[in-house]
């Protein structure tokens, strides 16, 4: 196997160690690229609004989700987030989104 491949295979297993993690990249590769809020995650995913926040952090420093959207709600910043183009393809290459 490629030292890529391992790289990959590793930054792959990084993104899917927590069952919250599969939750999020599923339900953004299933928005069709449709940027999705943290407070909509957490009722397509069941987790509260602080794990899913963690978890997109985590998943945005793997570059496998970028922020897409800052919407000004109720004197605060909503943030909309979406796969990015790079996350997309090793989600649908490894077969998990």
């Amino acid at each position: 196997m490629a030292e890529h491949d391992d790289e990959e295979v590793l930054r792959l297993g990084r993104i899917i160690s927590h069952p919250l993690r599969l939750r999020i990249v599923r339900a953004l590769a299933q928005s069709a690229e449709e940027p999705i809020s943290p407070q909509q995650l957490v009722s397509l995913t069941g987790g509260t609004l602080g794990t899913v926040s963690y978890h997109v952090r985590k998943l945005e420093e793997l570059g496998v989700v970028e922020l897409a959207q800052e919407v000004p709600r109720r004197g605060a910043i909503q943030h909309f987030w979406r796969l990015t183009g790079e996350g997309r393809k090793l989600l649908s290459r490894a077969g998990v989104a």
